[in-house]
């Protein structure tokens, strides 16, 4: 019998007292600290998309070719940009990016061979950010959102499945 409840999520003041404590400070810097975090404002999303592109194009470099010898160069390119996605969408609070970005470092993290199923599943992470972009969807508790990241760990793990056996 599964019953429901209404929840409430709670998010914490983003402070960097409440994140890291003093550290020894004095409370006056902590507070002129927060003040000046406060008010600088990034427009990170060029740099967000600057990122997915670079990812489109090392995607559409692998389809060109798969060469024996060049998966480490490769996967270091693909984490070298997910890693940038990643913060970039985390600092410019873009939690839904984030997500997904982090879920696509999770698949790739553990990859030694990138073949053609290891591009169908970036490929399929990246048509996925370009719909979150294209919505300007930016919260994590949005129905699109379950059922597109429930989607994507289905592939994963499809990929896992037949690359691990």
């Amino acid at each position: 019998m599964r019953t429901s409840q209404n929840i409430e999520i709670i998010y914490p003041e983003n402070t960097i007292q409440k994140k890291v404590g003093t550290g020894g400070l004095p409370q006056h810097i902590i507070d002129q600290a927060d003040k000046v975090a406060k008010s600088i404002k990034f427009d990170l999303e060029p740099y967000i998309k600057e990122r997915i592109q670079s990812l489109k194009s090392l995607s559409a470099d692998a389809n060109r070719g798969f060469s024996a010898g060049n998966d480490n160069k490769m996967i270091n390119s693909f984490l070298h940009d997910i890693v940038q996605l990643n913060t970039n969408a985390k600092l410019d609070q873009q939690g839904c990016l984030s997500l997904f970005s982090t879920n696509l470092l999770q698949f790739m993290t553990p990859i030694d061979q990138f073949n053609i199923d290891t591009n169908h599943v970036v490929s399929a992470h990246l048509k996925v950010m370009d719909i979150i972009l294209d919505k300007n969807i930016k919260t994590k508790n949005n129905p699109t959102v379950r059922i597109l990241l429930d989607e994507l760990h289905d592939v994963c793990a499809r990929y896992n499945t037949k690359h691990t056996t």
